[in-house]
Formats: structure tokens, sequence, C-alpha cells
């Protein structure tokens, strides 16, 4: 049974020209590193990353699964064909359960991102790829976004060759081994515009910002159907969203 509570969150791409290949500073995973991790492989040759909450349940990004542009499409249809078996190489991650560590303000808090996302503008990828990334959090820690938004945003700090790519949506930001977020939405922080355009576009540019939803608010509706996630913790009860729209499970 799919959960039919979660419309599309938008993988969308901005222009940006660049005639020189930017180099990945990120490197491959070993086998086992991420067990966590999944490949949804989906029509067309797309492809989205996801996380393995439970034997029979990963979480993923809604567009990832659900086309509001085909009616005929019916998410209610996805399903795994039976539970992942546990070993050294599958196994699940735990759901974060602790508000964002603020200290002086938006703190940068050390995560890292694993997925089966490109790895830059001309360069695809079908191999699992991981990064040590600089995640912010909470008000003016993140470019383009209006107040209500930061609330319920993640976003890592822009670097040159650092950042996730077309094929990591839905992939899961893990701090201190526990997932925080999943990934969203990518901008050009210049124009705070973001085109579905992923063949002109270059995720590594120093000017690109990428963005996770927030998971610490959704604790409370994921629970209701993956009993593993804790509680909604009390700081992030005021950022709570009744109907989640942006993530998705999978069961």
């Amino acid at each position: 049974m799919v959960i039919n509570l979660a419309f599309s969150i938008f993988i969308l791409f901005c222009i940006l020209e660049n005639s020189n290949p930017i180099e990945y500073k990120g490197s491959f995973a070993e086998l086992g590193e991420f067990p966590y991790v999944v490949l949804l492989l989906i029509n067309k040759g797309m492809s989205c990353t996801g996380g393995l909450l439970e034997p029979a349940w990963i979480v993923t990004a809604a567009h990832c699964v659900v086309d509001k542009q085909n009616k005929k499409f019916i998410p209610e249809d996805i399903t795994l064909e039976k539970p992942f078996e546990m070993n050294n190489c599958v196994n699940i991650i735990e759901m974060a359960g602790d508000e964002w560590p603020y200290k002086d303000g938006g703190e940068y808090r050390s995560c890292i991102a694993a997925g089966f996302g490109d790895l830059g503008k001309t360069k695809s990828n079908t191999k699992l790829k991981k990064m040590n990334v600089k995640a912010l959090h909470g008000e003016k820690s993140c470019p383009c976004t209006r107040r209500y938004q930061q609330k319920r945003l993640v976003c890592l700090k822009p670097e040159e060759g650092c950042g996730v790519c077309h094929g990591d949506s839905g992939g899961v930001l893990a701090c201190n081994n526990k997932a925080v977020g999943v990934a969203h939405v990518i901008l050009d922080k210049r124009q705070c515009s973001a085109l579905e355009v992923p063949e002109n576009f270059d995720c590594l540019k120093e000017t690109t910002v990428s963005f996770f939803i927030f998971t610490c608010p959704l604790n409370d509706w994921m629970r209701q159907y993956v009993s593993s996630v804790p509680p909604t913790p009390e700081s992030c009860h005021s950022l709570t969203i009744k109907s989640c729209k942006r993530i998705i499970f999978i069961t």
C-alpha cells in the first residue's frame, strides 16, 4: 500500500552556461558504506534516490513517482514487490528526532549526501556517490527563501564542485548518521530561479544552492505509517505541515 498523502516535489533546474566542466569534489561510495540508499529507476531513463526507513518502507521525493501531468498514472499502483532483506549491504537509516542544533544563529552542520545523481553538467553517473557537505537551517540561513520557507528547508553551503545533481532527488541528508532531510530543489542564487532544463544545468557551480526538505516538522505525519520514526520534537511543532506534499512513502 502506498500512502496517498503526497504531491510532487519538483526537481527544478536553472540554465547555467559553463564551457569548462567543474570537478566533482565528492567520491564514489564503497560497497556497504551507505546500505540505506536506494536507487529508483523511473521510465524514460529517469532515476531518483531514496532512503530505506524500514524493510518495507522507502522515503523519496514525490515527483519521482507521482506524475501530475499524466492523468492515467495512478500513484496507488506503486508498491514494493517484497520487503528488503537486511544484510551488510542493505539496511535502514533512522529518522532524526532532535531539533536543529543552533548555537550562535545558523551554524553549519557537517552532514553527508549520498545518491545516484550526475557528476555535473557533462558527466552522467550510474554509481553511488557521496559527499561531505555543510548544511544550514534557520532564519536567513538559505538564500532565495521566504521566512516561512526557511523553517521548512535545509540548504547546503554553496561551494564549487559540491551539491546534489539530477538523479539525487529524493535522497536523504544524513547528519550524525540520521536522516534530517529529503533532496528537494536546486536554485541559481543569483536570480533565485529554477528551470526544468537539466541538459543545460551545471549543479556544481558555486552559484548553485541545493535544498532539502527539513523532515523534523513531518515526523508525526510519517510516524502514522512508519512506527520507527520518532515523534516531532516540541521545537518543530510550530512548523508542522498538516498534509505532507513534498515527500512520499513506498511500501
